[in-house]
């Protein structure tokens, strides 16, 4: 589960089973983090 800061864009938490960190964490954090001007446009887009 990821869940992200509508406002900011920002990763506020990302779990995996049983609530904890996968091996993947640092991975989604940094994708999300460089795609947020393209997520921004398409939120804007659909909005």
């Amino acid at each position: 589960t990821i869940e992200v800061n509508l406002d900011t864009l920002k990763v506020v938490q990302s779990r995996g089973v049983c609530n904890k960190n996968t091996e993947y964490h640092d991975q989604i954090v940094s994708l999300v983090n460089a795609n947020r001007k393209l997520i921004r446009q398409r939120m804007r887009a659909t909005a």
